[in-house]
């Protein structure tokens, strides 16, 4: 089959978000409107540069690495072109590393859940043709700086709008069996049927 999709390559995000929202994925790469970026998004993407960059930080420089930071995966999938980035890479062992920020807590459950492992194990699979099974996804915990405000003659203590680490580190471990490669790869074909669908008939009434 020939897709028909709006960008050049398919990824996670846009998956997600068409099963979430569709109209919103309309609106996000239908119209090209701006993605939403939150206070928590952007200290995210901060975090993911420094360590990209290997930036010293005391509590980032105690987080796990692979040798390749940000390796970028690009494969067609049954013929819809995917584009992921791993946030770090081991190469020899074929091994992923996945970083979380933010201040909701993760764990097994929301882990085994999560359906951008199971992608980024299906890519690496693609592409080399082996994987390590055991992907690990770590939990940066993050809160909003506590300040002091003044009220007359009382100080209150409340949350700032400043981002920061709490020292928290949790490790979560998930073994990805081939079956599930398997279901997620007939995810992505179905869901990018739907969307080739839909924006061909949206392309018809401009």
């Amino acid at each position: 089959m020939k897709y028909n999709l709006p960008k050049k390559h398919f990824s996670y995000s846009q998956l997600s978000l068409w099963l979430k929202n569709k109209q919103q994925y309309r609106e996000r790469y239908y119209l090209d409107a701006p993605a939403f970026e939150s206070k928590e998004t952007i200290f995210g993407k901060r975090v993911a540069r420094m360590l990209e960059t290997g930036q010293k930080d005391p509590v980032l420089d105690l987080v796990p690495r692979y040798p390749v930071m940000e390796h970028r995966l690009e494969v067609k999938i049954a013929g819809v072109p995917f584009l992921g980035f791993l946030d770090s890479f081991s190469k020899r062992k074929k091994a992923i590393l996945e970083y979380k920020t933010g201040k909701n807590a993760w764990n097994d459950v929301l882990v085994h859940k999560h359906d951008q492992l199971t992608i980024y194990s299906l890519l690496v699979k693609t592409i080399y043709g082996k994987v390590d099974p055991l992907v690990k996804l770590i939990w940066i915990e993050t809160r909003y700086k506590s300040e002091t405000q003044k009220l007359g003659n009382r100080e209150m203590e409340g949350e700032s709008n400043e981002l920061e680490f709490t020292g928290k580190i949790e490790i979560f471990e998930r073994k990805i069996a081939e079956w599930e490669r398997k279901n997620i790869k007939k995810l992505i074909i179905r869901t990018a049927e739907e969307i080739s669908k839909d924006y061909t008939n949206w392309q018809k009434k401009l």
